[in-house]
């Protein structure tokens, strides 16, 4: 009887302990990225250009093509992209980004980013 109760017990404690999953995350393709508006993504491409504090109060992060025939825009308001740094760094470069995804005059997908550590350098 006394080994039936120290299994049950075993038994027991793999069964109520925690399980913790490591979520895999998905990084979208800047391409891709009209197929997840709405929703908090990383997206990941090549920056191909910056136009710093260029339009409206914005610094933009144009990825895969110059305007207008980019696939996907980060937007960084001039009120906080003193903590960005040197934007222009990022041009020709590859870089994640992870944010809510939205459409740009219902055409462009886009992300606006305030926070310096949701923007990093892919491989």
């Amino acid at each position: 009887m006394r080994s039936h109760t120290i299994v049950v017990a075993l038994v027991g404690l793999l069964v109520a302990r925690p399980v913790v999953a490591q979520a895999a995350s998905v990084i979208i393709p800047d391409t891709a990225a009209y197929k997840v508006v709405g929703q908090t993504v990383t997206i990941e491409g090549r920056v191909a250009q910056v136009k710093d504090r260029a339009h409206h109060g914005y610094a933009y992060l144009n990825f895969n093509a110059p305007y207008p025939g980019h696939s996907f825009s980060v937007w960084i308001p001039d009120s906080v992209a003193a903590k960005f740094g040197d934007l222009t760094r990022w041009e020709g470069k590859r870089l994640r980004a992870t944010g809510l995804v939205w459409l740009q005059n219902n055409e462009w997908p886009a992300m606006t980013i305030v926070d310096p550590t949701k923007l990093e350098g892919a491989p």
